[in-house]
């Protein structure tokens, strides 16, 4: 179609729209989607640029030196290849702030089109580095994804230092298939799940439980208050949607496209009830590698200038060497992708010992993982409050900055879920402290008094000095009905379960001496609370 332009000769006017063959080309589509990864790395690095001291820096709760002088004490040679990191070379803080600026900077480079096959893995690899330090307090289902997703884009990037849309280059057929494995295995298998206890228990397990949802929002208690009818109803959709969209990925284009867009409107709605943010921003950037450039054209079909085609030369091949890197990915990628979908139908005894082998391989670069997060919630919210003393009678909470403590701290409309102490401490508070060593250290911490970790909380109640008693108290939250909202300005409603972890106290020398290590702390036995 020509452009039309008044006193324009119109055999003189440049053509301005997308290849003929545009149901064929997804040159648009790599451009959009790797500006969309290039964001969320660049919120990731932002969000770690401030927390990483008080996690793994040197007086944070799991320091990056400690994590790696363990691992090569017990790993020997081996801890290369099951602990990749560039920490190996450096584990300061310094570097930890380095290495964070510099997925800060490569971010925004990539956003702006620079040199994507060389910063998409660089990107790549700060993130596993940080991903594989920081261990339970950096491992989240959204960091595995974006790992996942950062993988595959290693081999969609364009070459060049400012390459465009990179005609020359198109991004590779089979890549393209291996994004829409990945959707296939995050929304079917999380099906499976919610069906699976919808046998077992009936048609009650439909329902959704917005209360235990990972970050509460006002939509979620607004929704909780409706009819178990239409709760019900709603979990029934989302499942239809969960087992059926996912097949509806390797269809022809217009029902492709259909499944693109019922998709992301159900990550849409999932995020408004409580869904992590970035999981569900990274599974709608994923769900845009499903569209060719013949959407592209007719959604911008007004500002057609923006698309320019440079001649009627039908797009370039794949180049050999990417075509074989390609394929060697992607035999690792559908093996481990097929153990994981048949994993729920086989017992563990009845897989080969080299099926083990292979997943234990990759297992440490997070090519491919396992997601649980729109499966289900539990029907209670359980949270650990730690609170503190200076007399072991009267004890004061601290306050996070996002995580469900005060009951008269009302839910957000949108809830970002990018403080890492927080998310872990509401994952934490569905098992013991056992599994939560890192739970004690951080009492310990805050006996301490210790800044870098004080700058992770929302509210300090001890601004003077550090207590001397500290607690980890277990609660059970649920919302509270609009009149008690409204009127009495409480949101919630929780009943104490025990303690969560022994009550920790400082001896009084402890106070008097200019510092003193972690093992002079002294527990207490549990007592109720």
């Amino acid at each position: 179609m020509l452009t039309h332009l008044p006193n324009t000769d119109h055999s003189e006017v440049k053509k301005t729209e997308i290849p003929r063959r545009s149901t064929q080309s997804f040159l648009v589509t790599r451009w959009v989607f790797l500006r969309c990864i290039a964001a969320l790395y660049l919120v990731t690095f932002l969000s770690l640029l401030w927390q990483i001291p008080g996690l793994l820096g040197e007086n944070g709760i799991s320091p990056a030196q400690e994590n790696l002088e363990l691992a090569r004490l017990s790993l020997g040679a081996e801890r290369y290849l099951a602990f990749p990191t560039l920490f190996w070379l450096n584990s300061s803080d310094a570097f930890l702030y380095v290495l964070c600026g510099a997925g800060v900077a490569g971010s925004c480079l990539l956003f702006l089109g620079v040199s994507p096959i060389v910063l998409v893995p660089f990107l790549w690899i700060v993130h596993l580095s940080l991903f594989t330090v920081g261990e339970e307090l950096l491992e989240f289902q959204w960091d595995a994804l974006l790992l996942e997703v950062g993988f595959l884009a290693l081999f969609l990037a364009p070459r060049g230092l400012y390459p465009g849309f990179a005609r020359n280059d198109p991004p590779s057929r089979p890549v393209l298939w291996l994004y829409r494995l990945l959707l296939f295995r995050l929304v079917f298998i999380a099906g499976m799940v919610r069906l699976h206890y919808v046998l077992l228990e009936g048609v009650t397990a439909f329902e959704v439980p917005f209360v235990s949802q990972p970050v509460p929002t006002l939509l979620g208690w607004y929704a909780n208050g409706t009819p178990a009818a239409f709760r019900i109803g709603l979990g029934a959709v989302l499942l239809a949607s969960q087992l059926l969209a996912p097949f509806l990925l390797f269809m022809p284009r217009r029902i492709r496209v259909g499944a693109c867009a019922a998709l992301i409107l159900q990550q849409v709605a999932l995020m408004a009830i409580g869904l992590y943010l970035m999981t569900g921003l990274l599974t709608i950037a994923v769900c845009i590698t499903l569209l060719d450039d013949a959407f592209w054209r007719g959604l911008v079909r007004g500002a057609a200038q923006w698309i320019r085609r440079k001649g009627d030369v039908p797009a370039s091949r794949t180049s050999p060497l990417r075509s074989f890197a390609v394929g060697m990915a992607a035999v690792p990628i559908l093996i481990l992708s097929a153990i994981q979908l048949v994993t729920p139908l086989v017992s563990p005894d009845g897989w080969p010992e080299r099926a083990d082998t292979v997943v234990a391989l990759f297992e440490p670069f997070h090519i491919i993982n396992t997601y649980e997060t729109f499966a289900l919630a539990p029907e209670q919210r359980p949270e650990i409050i730690i609170e503190g003393s200076m007399d072991g009678q009267t004890w004061k909470p601290y306050e996070f900055r996002a995580k469900t403590g005060d009951l008269q701290k009302a839910p957000l409309w949108l809830q970002p879920g990018l403080s890492r102490l927080d998310t872990r401490m509401r994952l934490a508070a569905m098992t013991e402290v056992s599994a939560n060593p890192w739970i004690v250290a951080l009492m310990s911490r805050l006996l301490e008094g210790s800044p870098e970790v004080l700058t992770l909380l929302g509210d300090n109640p001890f601004p003077l000095a550090p207590p001397r008693h500290i607690r980890a108290v277990r609660y059970v939250y649920t919302f509270n009905n609009a009149e008690t909202a409204f009127r009495e300005g409480r949101w919630w409603h929780r009943e104490a379960v025990g303690l969560y972890a022994p009550q920790m106290s400082r001896p009084v020398y402890f106070e008097m001496a200019e510092c003193a290590p972690a093992s002079v702390l002294i527990p207490h036995p549990a007592s109720s609370s």
